[in-house]
């Protein structure tokens, strides 16, 4: 079972406070990076970008990205959801993932196989109004020299 992080219970309670007021939050966007994996002159990063707070409708965009500063065999772009919640459902460009219990998971990648140095994906997520957490995970994953590594990062 996943403990939801205490700063983020507070950040749910302001949010129901300034919606109850009509006051609007930002949709700054949270940008976090992975640690480097490096070997053997290349090094490999995971960034996901996620916002904050829905908007009126529960949705959001939000974007990945794998990258490594040496040309790859193939580079890996796996990003995955998960909603926290009683009968939580989380939708991610068209394909949605429900639950009857208490989460749902969904899941996408792009794996590029011409020597990009970078894999990018992007788009609109939404949730359930019974979603109390949104988590998100990036993996970057190579092909480089003949060995293959791996970068996550996770919110």
């Amino acid at each position: 079972m996943k403990i939801t992080h205490p700063t983020r219970i507070l950040a749910s309670v302001l949010l129901a406070s300034a919606l109850a007021l009509g006051v609007a939050p930002s949709a700054e966007a949270r940008n976090k990076w992975s640690g480097k994996v490096s070997w053997d002159g290349a090094t490999l990063k995971a960034r996901l970008g996620l916002p904050y707070f829905s908007d009126i409708h529960g949705c959001g965009k939000w974007d990945s990205l794998a990258t490594i500063t040496k040309k790859p065999k193939w580079l890996e772009n796996y990003t995955a959801f998960s909603a926290i919640g009683l009968g939580a459902s989380v939708s991610v460009g068209g394909a949605s993932a429900s639950a009857s219990g208490s989460s749902s998971y969904k899941s996408l990648s792009l794996r590029n196989t011409k020597g990009q140095k970078n894999s990018y994906l992007a788009g609109n997520v939404c949730m359930s109004w019974s979603t109390i957490y949104l988590g998100m995970t990036v993996s970057g994953t190579a092909m480089y020299n003949g060995q293959m590594r791996s970068a996550s990062v996770s919110v």
